[in-house]
């Protein structure tokens, strides 16, 4: 009898070797906290990069060592709405400003204007 295809799915991943791309995010998450706090203390992410790799903690390149840090600051910044900000209390305009000089539409034509 034939197993279940998950059982099936899960003998061939442990017979795969996993994609090189999984094994260097892996890697990357590994010390992607050294990463924040090299960061936050004003390090490059050339340096950075160029340590870690001396180091052998990363196998990848510059570029995906790009990739992967972006994607990561843009993950954990705080979601920002494009909101135009208030004016003080003073310097609010009215809610109704009064129109603009020049054309304004009319979807109402007024018959005298007309032919």
């Amino acid at each position: 009898m034939n197993k279940p295809y998950p059982e099936q799915l899960g003998e061939w991943i442990k017979g795969t070797r996993p994609a090189q791309r999984d094994q260097y995010l892996v890697a990357f998450l590994a010390v992607s906290d050294d990463v924040r706090a090299a960061l936050a203390a004003g390090f490059s992410m050339c340096s950075i990069w160029r340590h870690l790799h001396a180091l052998g903690r990363i196998p990848f390149g510059y570029d995906t060592f790009l990739k992967h840090v972006h994607r990561m600051q843009k993950s954990s910044a705080p979601a920002q709405q494009a909101r135009p900000a208030l004016p003080a209390k003073g310097n609010r305009a009215p809610a109704h400003a009064p129109a603009p000089a020049g054309f304004t539409f009319n979807p109402v034509p007024k018959k005298e204007e007309l032919l």
